[in-house]
Formats: C-alpha cells, structure tokens, sequence
C-alpha cells in the first residue's frame, strides 16, 4: 500500500523536522544534511497538492534520508487496522520481509514485554484524545537482541474530527542509548572523584616523597598531626602487613605499566578496630612522561565485607545442612547441555568425584531403566511449561545397587523468556522406601490373619454398613465382598434364616453402636443351606479421640460343644507351643501386673532371663512416665467390654537403654468366665519410630524449602497465591476488609546493569528486610513476586492501616538510602507501591482485585515513582482515594 501524499504532509509539518534534528543529532546528519537541503524538503512538500513533481522528488529524498539514517516509516490505517511500513522496518524488528501480516498486532507482539502496554495506551491516546505520539520502547529480535526505537506520529482526522488514519516514523537510537548509559557511569565516576569535601582523598608528591590528605582521610585512619603518614613508606606502614605486598605491586604496576591502581586492603587505627579500604588513584606525569604525582580516594568498605563475610558462613552453613541431611545440589546449562552436582552425590553412588564427565546422557545413565522415561518427561515438562519439578526415581550405585531419591528443581529464563538453566536439589529417601516396603508386608500380614482369624469377622461403619469380611466368611456363604460392600449387614446372606434373626442384628449394632460390648450366640447360614452356630460379639473401634469409627464382627463356631472342648483343649496347647516359638515377644501377667511367663522372643527383646522376670513387676521394665496398664482400659476388658487393646510403650533393656514397643492386652478366663491372667505381646516398633522421627525431620524441611525465595528469604511466589487463596475465603467468610500492597523496585533493571548483579541480589534482600520490619501482626505476609517486585497480604486491615504501612516502609528505604547512581528521580533506591482494599463479597473475583492492586501500582509509577497509588473499592469499580 502506497504512502499518502496527505499523510506525509502532516507528517511532515508537525514532526519531520524535529524527528531529523535528533536523527542528526545522534548520528552525523548535520554533515550530510545542511540546511538548505531541509528546506529542499520541507517546501515541496507544502506544495505537495499543486505539484505533482516536486512530490516524487520530495519522496525521493525523504526515502534516501529514512535509508542513510536507520529510519524507517509507517502508515496505519485507523479504520481497517491495516499497516504499511518501510523496508528497513524489517531490519529494525529483525525479521525476514514478508514473514508476517502487517498489522498493530505483528506491531506490538514485536516490542519487549515491559513496553507493550505504555506503547499501546500511547498510540490509542492519540488516536482518541489528539495527544502527540511521541515514545521510546524496544524491538526483540528473534536472537533475543533489543533494540531501542524512537517513535514519532501524527494522525489524520475527517471533517468531524473522526481519526482516519495514522503515519510516522521510527528511529533506531540503541547506539544512543548504549553511549547515554555510558556517559552517566562515566559521570557517577567523575562526581565521586571530585567529591573532595566528603572523600578521603589523599595525594603523593613523587618527586619529593611527600603525602597529602584531606580531612575525613585523617577520621578515617584515626591519626591526626605528627601521626600522619609524610612519606609513602609511612603510609604503607599503617597497612595491614598481609596486605602491604599486594599494595606495593599495584603501585609499580601503575608506575611502570600505567596499569589502573584499583586495590582493597586492610588498616588498623589506633583502637585496633581492623577497617577495609577500597583504593582507587590517578597517575599524572609530565611533558617528559616522568611520574609526578599519584592521586587517590579511600573507600571504607569494611561493612561490605563484613556481609560477604557472613553471607560465606551462612552458605557454609546451608552446605552443612545439606550434607547432614542426605540432600545434594544439581545444576543443568539448557544451552550447553553440560550438567554439575555436589560431591556428596558422587559419595552416595560410591564414585570418586571428577572420575567421568557430567553431563545430562550420563545422569540419565544413572538412573534406574524403568524410572527413566518418567524422569525425562518431567523434565521435559518443567522446561516447557515453567513449573517446578518433583519426582522419585532410583540411581545406581557403583556396586550395583540402587538408592531412592526425591528430585525437585526449578527453570530460570533469560531477558527473551528463554529456558538457559535448571537446578535442585536431590534428597535420599532410601530409608523412607524401606520403611513403606515394611509396612506393606505388615499390611499383608495383617490380611492374611483377618481373612482366617475367625468363621466370621466382618468390620462395618457405625450404621451397620459392611466395609470388609473375611475371605472364610465369604467363602462359607459362597459370595465375594463386591457384592456386599456398603450393604446393611442384617441384609447379607448369613443373615437371611428369619426375620428376627435379622431384627436381632440390626438392634445389636444400634447398640454397639452406643458404645456396648454386644456378644451372644446365633445361628449362622451358609452356602447350600450350611447352618453353623457362633459365638457372635460385636465392639466398637475407637479413634485417639475415643470417636467411635467401626463396628468389629467376630463369630466363632461352636456347633459342636465336644468338639469345641476338644477344639479348645488341642488349642491350649498349641497355644503353648505358639507362645513358646513364635518370633513375637510374648507374656502372660497376673491380674495384679506380674510376669507369670515369658517366652524366648521376650527375653531377647528385653535382655532378661525367664528366672530373673518371674515373679517380677511389670512396672520395674516399663517407662515409669507410663502406667503397664491403662486402668480404664483393664477394666473394659474385665468388663467384657473390649477384646483387646493396643497402645504404644517405652520398655527398658536390661543394658539400661530404652526400646519402643507396640503392645496388645488380651484377657484369658476360665471355664466360668472368670479372668485368670492377661495375655501382652510386644512388637519391637523402635526402627518405625526413629524412621518416622527422621520423616517428620525431612517433611518440615523440605516444606520450608517449597515455601521460602532463596535469596530473600521471605514467602516465594507459590506459597503467595496459597495464602492469598486462604486469606480471600477468609475475608469473604467473616465479611472483612483485605489488603494487597504490591511493591517494585524504581529502575532496578539500571541498578543491575551498573552495579551488577551481586549488587542487586544484596539490594533485593535488603529490601525484603525492610519489608519485613515494616509490618509487626504474624497474620502479615511478605512475599517476593517476581524479579524486583514483592506483595503484602494484610489481613484484616483498611486503607488506613495499609498507607501507615507503606508511608513506614518509604521512611525505612530512605534511612537505607542504598546507592543507586542510575537512578533517574533519587541517588538512593526508591520504591513504588500500589494499594488496593477490598472486602470480598460476590461478584468480585480475586483474579479482579489482584489486577486492581497491580494497576494501583502501574499508575505509582506513572506518576514518577517513589511513592505510593491507593485504589479504593467500591460496589461498581475502584476508585482513587489517596496518592503519595
């Protein structure tokens, strides 16, 4: 689509000569372009409509003007969202000619992510309002290479003042703004320099050996008069002697090399308080090139050092709790594909470090054949989606064997929103899987002696309604446990030989229910019309909060009373021989709590003999803070209330050491029902124990590790959301106010590129800090965004509260006032912060009020930083109520 002549009439008039004066400005064009050429350009184009001619040499120059100068233009056709553009265009976006639509959308999904939205509002601004388009924003090559554009726009209206189209141009200023970035660093530099009345400046006189300093040099060193350094030697005297050498060989340097003097070294005033210093020094020489003087600025940097002293011990620290915990560090370049990891996994898979190459074929090498596919999708899925990583897998080892790990690990991106680095940690959890292996043979164990315990035990919810039976009792009746499960057990074929039995049942468990031992002897029905008699209980099953959760089913057989006499006497002495040689430790105890006997699992569990505990109080072996027996929990048993029970124990060895023990009571009778002695087993648990012990242990770290930024220690960004998905339902539930105070860093991204980026990490937890100090409830929380941005939650506090807060922490930045020589409104780091309240109520979406509070912010900064935007709610929309 061909330029109109109209367009760049307007164009021309309102913003081509201000637009080439910068253009020449920046790039040479007051060589090329005199002033008789602009006036060749500018009266054609104001006779454009009666001079066919002089228009297409008008165009001619200004097309040669747009090509020598890195300029490209543009028409936008307001109506059909329709663009034209130059063919530099395409140079300037770093794209192929004719590889997208031209359209605002290609437009603007070129720009950087930062300038989208400020561009946009700007060129809408002047279509809508008339205000002059007039910006600066960046172009993202597809290599990831920014460009800074200088846009210019004029737009063209109807009769009614309807905007029709819009044209201009845009300038590429990248070099300008490299060399602007470079003048103020260079300028930051100067100014520290000359600042004599507050820098330790200090001067060497060469050529006689004489010093010179000022003022605060002498604070500085705690000197003054005749203690002042005359001569270098002097000078060099007051050094650290570590340090003297590494001084003295900068100053050769530079006196023989012209090398930069540029050295940190320690001194030792008089008080013996030990300060580092940060030197930096001129050379000057004269017309022969002979060194005349050397001048120079002191910079105490001791409290520098003291924090990357302690930022060493603490990373020292973080090393050691790694190591003591089974946890190892891993790192992956998703460029080079080259992978790193901590030495103590070197040591856990028994290799010697640097003993092969790291990379990530090799990791995957090491990882178990049917774990490695699940691994890799993982991976996968975290680089690609930007979600953090978790799994378990197994490695293995040098010998052959394989340990357990838990992985974690999370992708960082570069300025483009490319995926450059992976890193984790990976956690041993070899004893875990141990443990969870032992407790699922425990669990079959368990079902084996359910499914043949008795002719019927069945377990049921509180109403009756069957959750299990066992395998006998289903294979008597000839039906499988889908076919009851969650059905009334009045109505199970056992069940079915009368109505009254069914009535009877069904008012037992009403009763068990109530917490009554039930037990009386009914007639049972089989497969094939099989009848049986039981001596049938029902007991309920408590939870640690004596909450009844299940109703226990057990039916005995007792068709037969000569064989159940035989039954039971053949029993007895099975039982004997069971307790006699079975692996479980075992005791029968008096009624008044003493060891009648002990079989030989017992002994070796305790290190006793069965002569040395007869006769012997339980008591003298058990924990005193316990009782061996629980008292109302014997007399259930005595009651015939309960069966059994269970609890955990402490038992002491005879080598004085104590041992966990799981221990069940059962009573045994007589005949006449009359109790005669107790029946305890006791399952050495103590293993359990310590696993469980060194499980909460790893739980409670690695939680703290999901929920905590590295760096600044304050909430991370996913336990954020979390609690501000808490926080809202809370505020909606109670009908209370909550706030959101969103908070960025003023030119952070400057901070970085001149002071680096150990400085912006210090910056940002310095920060953090102060936000932390800022507010006082535990109800409070700080978290870190994103990047340099951070949030508050402030429960149940209104606009009031939150401006109090927020003016503290502005007063807290500025007695900070950390150095920030880029910045464009304050020499110090600044902040701007954005306020929204809200009470939830329906309606207002949480995504909603998180969006009001970042706008709040947006228009903080907007309105020139340093401050903070407060966004009221109301019933309709927010509105502004209070700005500093």
């Amino acid at each position: 689509m061909a330029i109109s002549a109209q367009s760049f009439i307007n164009v021309a008039n309102e913003s081509l000569v201000s637009t080439l004066a910068i253009a020449a400005l920046a790039l040479g064009l007051l060589v090329i372009l005199n002033l008789t050429v602009i006036r060749a350009i500018i009266r054609p184009l104001r006779r454009l409509q009666q001079q066919t001619q002089s228009l297409q040499k008008s165009e001619e120059r200004f097309r040669f003007v747009l090509e020598s100068t890195d300029t490209s233009w543009w028409d936008w056709d307001v109506k059909t969202n329709e663009v034209d553009w130059s063919d530099t265009f395409d140079a300037m976006v770093g794209r192929a000619p004719n590889s997208y639509p031209k359209n605002a959308a290609s437009f603007l999904s070129f720009l950087h992510p930062d300038d989208v939205e400020p561009t946009r509002t700007k060129l809408y601004d002047a279509v809508e309002n008339g205000t002059p388009y007039k910006t600066e924003f960046r172009f993202v090559h597809p290599d990831g290479t920014i460009r800074w554009i200088m846009a210019r726009g004029t737009v063209q209206r109807d009769a009614n003042g309807q905007a029709l189209r819009m044209s201009g141009i845009n300038l590429d200023i990248t070099e300008q703004k490299l060399a602007e970035a470079a003048l103020k660093e260079n300028e930051a530099t100067l100014r520290l320099a000359l600042s004599a009345e507050t820098a330790n400046w200090w001067k060497w006189d060469i050529v006689n050996d004489q010093m010179y300093s000022a003022s605060s040099f002498h604070d500085l060193l705690g000197r003054h008069g005749d203690e002042l350094p005359k001569t270098w030697a002097d000078a060099i005297a007051l050094i650290y002697p570590e340090d003297q050498g590494k001084v003295q060989a900068a100053v050769e340097a530079t006196l023989n090399h012209d090398a930069p003097f540029k050295v940190e070294f320690r001194m030792i005033p008089p008080n013996g308080q030990m300060v580092w210093i940060a030197d930096l020094a001129a050379l000057e020489r004269d017309e022969t090139g002979r060194p005349i003087q050397l001048s120079g600025i002191m910079i105490d940097i001791t409290e520098r050092k003291q924090i990357e002293d302690a930022l060493q011990k603490s990373e020292q620290r973080l090393r050691m709790t790694l190591e003591s915990t089974s946890t190892n560090w891993w790192e992956r370049d998703l460029i080079t594909d080259q992978a790193d990891w901590s030495e103590q996994s070197d040591y856990l898979l028994g290799y010697s470090p640097d003993s092969y190459e790291k990379n990530q074929d090799t990791f995957y090498n090491l990882v178990h054949p049917d774990d490695r596919e699940h691994v890799q999708a993982g991976v996968n899925l975290a680089i690609a989606t930007g979600e953090p990583y978790q799994g378990e897998f197994r490695l293995v080892q040098a010998d052959g064997n394989y340990v357990w790990i838990l992985g974690t690990g999370h992708v960082e991106y570069n300025e483009a929103g490319q995926p450059v680095r992976m890193s984790g940690l990976n956690i041993n959890i070899t004893p875990l899987k141990e443990v969870q292996l032992a407790l699922a043979e425990r669990e079959a164990l368990m079902q084996a002696l359910f499914d043949q315990a008795s002719q019927l035990t069945a377990l049921l919810t509180p109403t009756g309604k069957v959750v299990k039976v066992n395998q006998r009792a289903l294979d008597f009746a000839g039906i499988t446990v889908d076919e009851i499960v969650d059905q009334d057990f009045w109505k199970t074929p056992w069940w079915q030989a009368s109505e009254q039995l069914k009535a009877d049942l069904k008012s037992a468990i009403h009763q068990a229910a109530q917490g009554i031992l039930i037990r009386y002897d009914v007639e049972n029905l089989g497969n094939h019309g099989q009848k049986v008699i039981l001596d049938f209980s029902i007991r309920p099953i408590y939870d640690t909060d004596q909450r009844i959760i299940f109703l226990l089913c057990e039916g005995r057989d007792i068709t037969d009373k000569f064989r159940i006499q035989e039954a039971l006497a053949e029993s007895e002495e099975r039982f004997r021989q069971t307790f006699q040689t079975t692996a479980v430790s075992s005791a029968l105890i008096s009624l008044d709590g003493k060891f009648l006997e002990v079989n030989p699992a017992f002994c070796e569990l305790l290190g006793y003999t069965p002569d040395e505990l007869q006769d012997h109080d339980v008591a003298e072996v058990t924990d005193p803070n316990w009782v061996p027996f629980q008292g109302d929990l014997t007399q259930q048993l005595l009651n015939r209330e309960i069966m059994a029970y269970t609890q955990e124990r402490r038992y002491q060895h005879r080598d004085g050491r104590w041992i966990w023990g799981l221990l069940n009571v059962s009573l045994v009778r007589d005949a006449q029902q009359q109790p005669l002695y107790y029946v305890c087993q006791i399952q050495n648990i103590d293993p359990l124990k310590q696993a469980q012990e060194k499980l909460q242990e790893v739980n409670i770290e690695l939680e703290r590790l999901t929920q905590i930024d590295g760096l600044t220690g304050v909430y991370n960004r996913r336990f954020f959301d979390q609690a501000l998905e808490r926080e809202w339902q809370v505020a909606f539930r109670e009908t209370e106010s909550l706030t959101l105070v969103m908070l960025d860093i003023d030119y952070f991204k400057l901070y970085n590129d001149t002071l680096g980026h150990q400085a912006g990490d210090q910056c940002l937890r310095v920060v953090a800090a102060v936000l932390q100090e800022s507010v006082h409830r535990t109800s409070d929380l700080v978290a870190r965004y994103g990047g340099e941005e951070f949030a508050l939650i402030l429960p149940r506090t209104d606009l009031s509260g939150a401006i109090i807060i927020a003016q503290r922490i502005q007063a807290l930045m500025d007695a900070k006032a950390i150095s920030h020589p880029t910045s464009e409104i304050a020499n110090y780091v600044t902040v701007s912060i954005g306020i929204h309240c809200a009470v939830p109520r329906p309606g207002l979406s949480l995504a909603s009020w998180v969006k009001c509070a970042d706008d709040a912010l947006y228009q903080a900064k907007k309105r020139g930083r340093n401050g903070y935007f407060v966004l009221e709610d109301t019933p309709t929309s927010p509105t502004k109520v209070d700005e500093s």
